[in-house]
């Protein structure tokens, strides 16, 4: 039995993680690295995007994916001197076969921040002949508010705790993700994806994915204990689907080996790697946000491209992780028909979310239609509490089962 399924994946490096160009040169932040295997997907067509990319030099500048395990650029984008904030997309690139590390270099520029982005990923676009595929799951994110150009930047921390924690009104920062198993297929392995460091070169910390129904249990073998970094680190660890039980929810949390020292955070992602297309769940980040009372806006720098063709039979959501005590609808989807015009969109019908709570709680929408090739992004709405969410827009699939090939009848006559 085989089902295949076309499918579009996003490969998350820096999911709502700025960068900023510096004057001495070109850099590469390192909260930006990321790792994947091209072994794991088939009948493919792989792209470098980044989000809401401004460039107030006089001159074009390029933004790259650097293949940094073979040393090779692997992608161009030219971001247009002038352009005030767009998603920009590479033409195609072909990876090198194995496990590579990928980082993003930033260009130069006349001026400090000059050139920026607010996010970057590699875009896997499967045909209906895919076997095999990734999920990106982004888990955690944090956003770099301080303008901080180096690239030993951090952009969150966690409280100095030798306990898990998210760190003291950070929790936004964190999705929940709720297995159930009927609805995936065929699931060969799980991996954590992460940058993070315990910020100090003479102690560790530790980042773990945790079982938030079970006490936060650790899961099994997704833990990962930094060596002692003062900087930013890049770890892939494996570890088994069925250590995580079904109907239960996970989340990403970190604690340090000193109650001195606070644990730093860029980015998280949970692999899924599917090697029956039969059906699965799509994880698109669109975005996060945290408002005080009465804060309303549209999250308009993480728009995402929604093609209907790309994914076979998909039914769609919006779901997201967070929380406002007020009883009403405080994160909406909304689209829109081009990647620069801010402040602007028209809702999705049926793509709201309503926490009604003051703690965290996720929450899955009825199923909406997104007009294809439209831009997808959160709207929050103005409240009487406090709030704050962390969106994806998942994308249900279901294969085609495709029959073994017939290989004919031999008919054998008994004579006498």
């Amino acid at each position: 039995m085989a089902y295949t399924s076309a499918l579009e994946v996003a490969l998350e490096m820096g999911e709502s993680v700025g960068a900023r160009s510096i004057t001495t040169g070109t850099s590469e932040p390192l909260r930006y690295r990321m790792q994947f295997n091209a072994a794991d997907f088939d009948a493919a067509t792989y792209y470098f995007e980044i989000d809401w990319a401004s460039n107030a030099d006089a001159a074009p500048r390029n933004v790259i994916l650097r293949d940094i395990t073979n040393g090779a650029d692997k992608a161009t984008i030219s971001v247009t001197n002038g352009l005030a904030g767009s998603r920009l997309r590479s033409t195609s690139f072909s990876p090198v076969a194995g496990e590579v590390v990928y980082s993003v270099t930033m260009p130069q520029s006349t001026v400090e921040a000059n050139v920026q982005i607010n996010g970057a990923r590699v875009v896997v676009v499967q045909t209906s002949a895919a076997t095999k595929t990734v999920i990106d799951i982004p888990m955690l994110n944090a956003k770099m508010w301080d303008g901080d150009t180096s690239v030993n930047a951090t952009s969150g921390e966690c409280d100095a705790s030798t306990t898990y924690n998210q760190g003291t009104g950070r929790e936004h920062q964190f999705y929940r993700f709720a297995k159930t198993a009927s609805n995936w297929a065929t699931v060969s392995g799980c991996a954590l994806d992460m940058v993070y460091t315990s910020g100090w070169s003479d102690e560790t910390a530790t980042l773990a994915l945790v079982n938030v129904t079970d006490a936060n249990a650790e899961v099994t073998g997704a833990t990962q204990t930094d060596a002692h970094d003062a900087v930013p680190t890049h770890y892939y660890k494996t570890f088994n689907w069925s250590d995580m039980h079904d109907g239960d929810n996970f989340e990403v949390m970190l604690k340090s080996s000193s109650t001195g020292y606070t644990p730093r955070f860029c980015r998280c992602s949970l692999r899924i790697k599917l090697s029956d297309l039969e059906k699965g769940e799509i994880h698109r980040y669109i975005g996060k946000s945290f408002e005080a009372a009465t804060g309303a806006g549209y999250n308009h720098a993480c728009r995402r491209l929604y093609t209907t063709a790309n994914v076979t039979t998909p039914t769609v959501y919006l779901e997201a992780t967070g929380y406002c005590a007020d009883n009403a609808v405080r994160v909406s989807l909304y689209q829109i028909n081009d990647d620069t015009t801010e402040d602007s969109g028209a809702a999705v019908a049926s793509g709201t979310i309503n926490f009604n709570s003051a703690t965290k709680a996720r929450q899955r929408s009825a199923a909406v239609t997104p007009t294809t090739g439209y831009r997808v992004f959160p709207y929050h709405t103005a409240s009487t509490a406090n709030k704050a969410y962390f969106a994806h827009l998942i994308v249900a699939f279901a294969g085609a089962y495709q029959a073994p090939p017939f290989t004919g009848l031999t008919v054998t006559h008994r004579v006498g």
